[in-house]
C-alpha cells in the first residue's frame, strides 16, 4: 500500500506552484526543520500572504543558514511562516 500523499490544495504566494501546506497537519510541517533568521521571516509575513511552499523557504533560508555558520550566532530559529497574530 503506498504512502498517504496530501492533495496539493495550497498555492505558493511565491513561484504559484501547487503544494501542500502541512501546518494543520497532525505531524509537524517539514518546514519547521529550515532555519529563516527572524528578519527574513518579518519580511515574509509582510510581503506574503499564508505559506510559502517548501521549495521556496529551503532557497530562501540558505543565505541564512550560511550567515549563522559565518558569525556563529545561536541555533537558528524554526522555519514555518504561520500567519501573523492580531494584538488585540
Amino acid at each position: 500500500m503506498a504512502p498517504f500523499t496530501p492533495p496539493l490544495t495550497d498555492t505558493c504566494p511565491r513561484c504559484r506552484q501547487a503544494f501542500h501546506c502541512g501546518v494543520a497537519d497532525a505531524a509537524p510541517c517539514p518546514c519547521i526543520d529550515l532555519a529563516l533568521t527572524p528578519e527574513l521571516t518579518a519580511a515574509l509575513r509582510a510581503r506574503f500572504d499564508g505559506c510559502l511552499c517548501l521549495t521556496c523557504l529551503a532557497c530562501l533560508a540558505e543565505p541564512a543558514v550560511a550567515q549563522r555558520r559565518v558569525t556563529g550566532e545561536a541555533h537558528p530559529t524554526a522555519g514555518a511562516v504561520p500567519p501573523a497574530q492580531s494584538a488585540d
